[in-house]
């Protein structure tokens, strides 16, 4: 992610630019990435305990 400049970082801070909504939704995006792949990863697991050898 790119460094923010000072207008940004006092607009962040200021909590009413639309920069803000674009980090907590980049945020987010990461956030349910992590978990769908987490759970997939689970599910991995899953099958080969419950699988018969």
């Amino acid at each position: 992610m790119r460094e923010l400049n000072e207008n940004e970082l006092r607009s962040v801070e200021g909590g009413k630019n639309p920069v803000v909504y674009g980090i907590i939704g980049w945020g987010l995006g990461h956030l349910a990435d992590a978990i769908i792949k987490e759970a997939s990863e689970y599910d991995h697991t899953w099958d080969s305990v419950s699988t018969p050898h």
